[in-house]
């Protein structure tokens, strides 16, 4: 991680599902890729359950640390 992302990681004090994703979507912006989906971002963190990664992308939207945007009929982060 850089030293940024681990400073970030720090002052918001994430939990280990929390820094998981947004390790994800940060890691998106150096493949060139704007956003992810729900299950882009489960297969990406290797995680089980996909209702922890809702549950955690709410989190994070919620302290502004993840962007959301709804394209046709699905949701996509950034």
């Amino acid at each position: 991680m850089s030293k940024k992302i681990d400073t970030l990681v720090k002052e918001f004090g994430l939990n280990t599902a929390e820094q998981k994703v947004f390790l994800v979507l940060n890691m998106a912006k150096h493949k060139r890729k704007n956003t992810y989906s729900i299950t882009e971002i489960q297969k990406e963190a290797k995680m089980a359950a996909r209702t922890t990664v809702l549950y955690t992308l709410s989190k994070l939207i919620k302290r502004g640390l993840v962007g959301k945007v709804k394209k046709e009929r699905a949701y996509f982060y950034f």
